[in-house]
């Protein structure tokens, strides 16, 4: 963060404009971890925010042409690709597939640490005992 300092902010969005590789590389050692960070608490999956933190740098490098010093500072403004980049995956179908179709050991232990109720022995078959019972009313209450 320090180098980055050292080189005033549109210098450097300069440089990153004439498509600079060192620009580039203090751009993302100073701010990689900030973004990955945001991206983490919206996605709640390492892979996935990992991939998604490649893909917001891919965009600032292609569209840092794109960038207006009057609307707000770099760092916002990489702020707002890499969380729309989170946003976008969370709405994905595929995001929400993947979240219906864990592996069985997860869905257990997300049924039991979610649950508020929890079962008794007694309980186990006491529906279709009820169930029965219901039946043979009704159809005796309906019988002439």
């Amino acid at each position: 963060m320090s180098e980055l300092l050292a080189i005033a902010p549109d210098r450097l969005v300069t440089m990153l404009q004439t498509k600079s590789r060192e620009a580039f590389s203090l751009l993302y050692d100073s701010y990689n971890e900030a973004l990955f960070g945001i991206i983490c608490r919206m996605v709640d999956n390492r892979a996935a925010a990992e991939e998604l933190l490649q893909d917001s740098f891919v965009k600032i490098w292609k569209n840092i042409h794109l960038y207006d010093a009057g609307k707000g500072t770099l760092f916002t403004w990489m702020l707002n690709i890499a969380r729309n980049a989170a946003i976008d995956k969370l709405r994905s179908r595929s995001y929400q597939d993947s979240l219906k179709n864990q592996p069985l050991t997860e869905n257990v232990n997300t049924i039991t640490a979610n649950s508020v109720v929890n079962p008794q022995q007694n309980d186990i078959g006491l529906k279709k005992q009820v169930g029965k019972q219901f039946f043979i009313f009704f159809f005796k209450s309906c019988q002439p």
